[in-house]
């Protein structure tokens, strides 16, 4: 059982990997190409619950518990036994996976002028170089954790040039920072603190992402009347 959890980490790490750094995926990012504005009027809080949307939350729940009994039921399958033994056996890459995806991330910023993400102006062509620089620390594991600062320094960056506010959108990155600034800790409390700071920032990327879908449903209607 313990097997089993720890061969979690690398699986959910290439998960997270590849939606936030994919370029493909990463489009899916509704102000990245929508026409938006935070002056547009948010519903208020008894127009968002209808009963479709109600429903939609009970399906969820539904759904994840479903998926949670899944999860039990084939812990015993000789197939996913095999592919926990293999993520077991390569749980030491996990931190390559965070770094590839991060330097992949910074190296396309810097080439588009973009500071992080794409609708993320870049203020500077030093900040520019800042990105380009913080990727070439990611490629020794030795200097990795100075990328873990440069990535929290970009991130406090960005929130001067665009606000607190609108970076709510883009915490995951100050996760990320943590992660590559902690997981090669030789203290196992400091190293430990890897897993709990990404699933906060994403899963709080992933809420406040949702509950703008929710409040300003025109940002997506948008893009699916395209």
């Amino acid at each position: 059982m313990d097997s089993q959890k720890s061969a979690r980490l690398p699986l959910i790490l290439l998960v997270l990997g590849y939606l936030l750094f994919s370029p493909l995926v990463a489009q899916a990012h509704v102000k990245w190409f929508s026409e938006f504005s935070f002056t547009d009027a948010p519903l208020t809080l008894q127009s968002a619950l209808t009963p479709v949307f109600i429903a939609l939350v009970v399906l969820t729940f539904v759904l994840m518990g479903a998926l949670v009994f899944i999860d039990q039921q084939v812990q015993t399958v000789p197939l996913y036994q095999r592919i926990i033994a293999w993520l077991v056996s390569h749980k030491a890459q996990a931190i390559v996976v965070m770094r590839v995806g991060m330097g992949m991330t910074l190296l396309f910023a810097w080439q588009s002028d973009r500071l992080l993400a794409p609708d993320l102006a870049a203020p500077s062509a030093l900040v520019g170089w800042l990105q380009f620089g913080v990727a070439l620390l990611l490629l020794l594991p030795v200097t990795t954790p100075l990328a873990g600062v440069g990535v929290l320094g970009l991130y406090g960056i960005a929130i001067a040039n665009f606000g607190a506010f609108y970076m709510l959108d883009y915490f995951a990155f100050v996760g990320i920072g943590v992660y590559l600034m902690v997981a090669q800790a030789p203290n196992d409390r400091i190293r430990g603190l890897r897993l709990p700071a990404l699933y906060f920032s994403v899963g709080f990327s992933l809420m406040w992402l949702g509950l703008e879908k929710i409040i300003y449903p025109p940002w997506g209607v948008y893009i699916l009347q395209q």
